[in-house]
């Protein structure tokens, strides 16, 4: 998680639009969509991989095992 410091800092001139209660909240609220998105991404990322043909490279890798 970002540290509160840095986070009020990306706020710039807006952060005097909030109580200190709301940009906490906004903090932990972007810090879950963070994650979600990263866990969406990586998601994705592996089914890709898996329907990736298989490379040659890979192909003759395997036959010498």
């Amino acid at each position: 998680m970002i540290p509160l410091q840095e986070f009020r800092k990306s706020l710039g001139s807006k952060v005097n639009e909030f109580t200190e209660q709301q940009i906490l909240k906004l903090r932990d609220d972007m810090d879950t969509m963070a994650g979600i998105l990263f866990k969406m991404w990586l998601k994705d990322r592996n089914e890709k991989r898996s329907e990736a043909p298989i490379s040659q490279a890979s192909k003759e890798k395997s036959n010498m095992l």
